[in-house]
């Protein structure tokens, strides 16, 4: 039948052979865990309030462009008392296209002024980006067009020369 002797006796620790008890090393690696994601969750944390005003940002936004829009439909109906109602929306789309056009400019003015006074302070912008002095300057090699020879095995910036 079944002998008693071979079980472990309970309530007691079983014998363990010497170096195979592995509490220590498995404690240590739930420590390490448990600060990982301690530090993890402190970052998102961190995060937050930088989100929040990502969210708000995003809702003055919108609420600014439906005012803009609510302000472009009452200058509408504004010129609409003196001038027919499609010529009155005709002005007003006009108006505001031309103050895409202004905004535009700006952006691209500023972007100039940026890349410009990278390069003159001696800082290269980063590679694959407009260097602002040009097309084609500073995006990369140039193939050759109609009537310009191609050169043997490699471009002059120093890329390998593919032909397709």
């Amino acid at each position: 039948m079944s002998d008693k002797s071979m079980y472990p006796p309970t309530g007691g620790r079983a014998a363990t052979a010497p170096g195979t008890d592995l509490s220590e090393p498995v404690a240590r690696i739930v420590r390490e865990e448990l600060k990982v994601i301690e530090e993890e969750m402190l970052a998102e944390l961190r995060a937050q309030p930088q989100r929040r005003t990502v969210k708000m940002n995003a809702g003055a936004t919108a609420a600014s462009l439906y005012a803009g829009g609510a302000l472009a439909v009452a200058v509408g109906l504004l010129l609409a008392l003196v001038l027919p109602a499609w010529a009155a929306f005709l002005i007003v789309a006009a108006g505001l296209f031309g103050l895409a056009l202004a905004f535009r400019a700006a952006a691209r003015a500023r972007g100039r002024t940026r890349r410009t006074a990278d390069t003159v302070s001696g800082e290269s912008p980063p590679l694959g980006q407009p260097t602002g002095l040009g097309p084609g300057v500073g995006a990369g090699p140039i193939p050759p067009g109609p009537g310009m020879a191609p050169t043997q095995g490699v471009n002059p910036g120093g890329a390998p020369h593919h032909r397709a």
